[in-house]
């Protein structure tokens, strides 16, 4: 909570709306502060994604004369696994888990979306059944608390047949034909 919710490298959406709209792609920069309109600069230590509207409101306030203005944060998240196009996003908190697995491209024909995770630092952050459950649900990216960094792994289905039981098969058709050219002779 001291940090708040935003990263270096995080995005912010800004659009103002004057006389016209002026739209803008804010990046958080070390030291945690972004730079604004009107050559201010906002720091961003402390303060959580719910306080973000206020806090940039009232400072572009102080330097433009704005009829509206809209703040959207973008959370930076990785889609890996068996997805088209993995990588790395900057998806807005309020998108749904599975619109995230969209944009990055739907999942593969071997894709298995019952065993999605999510992993933070190497580690498994959310299992397979609290994803089944997020997606049954319609889960937002922020409703599962996922954060910069967090890594969304789309699962790929489970073989029908395990590479033991092939060889095994494989090996018993070998002996089959060994036994039947062994016997004809």
């Amino acid at each position: 909570m001291r940090e708040g919710d935003f990263q270096v490298g995080d995005r912010i959406i800004l659009t103002v709306v004057s006389n016209a709209a002026h739209t803008d792609t804010l990046l958080v920069r070390a030291g945690r502060v972004i730079d604004l309109p009107g050559k201010a600069v906002l720091p961003l230590t402390g303060v959580l994604r719910s306080e973000l509207k206020d806090r940039v409101t009232a400072e572009v306030l102080k330097y433009v004369k704005a009829q509206e203005i809209e703040v959207t944060p973008l959370t930076r998240i990785a889609v890996f696994g068996e997805v088209t196009h993995q990588g790395y996003f900057a998806f807005r908190s309020d998108l749904p888990i599975t619109e995230a697995i969209m944009l990055a491209g739907g999942p593969t024909a071997a894709a298995d979306i019952e065993r999605t995770v999510v992993r933070r630092a190497s580690r498994e952050y959310r299992s397979a059944n609290e994803m089944r459950q997020a997606v049954a649900s319609g889960l937002t990216l922020d409703q599962l608390g996922l954060g910069a960094g967090d890594e969304v792994v789309v699962g790929r289905q489970r073989p029908k047949i395990t590479p033991i039981i092939s060889t095994a098969v494989g090996l018993g058709a070998s002996f089959a034909a060994i036994l039947i050219a062994t016997r004809r002779h």
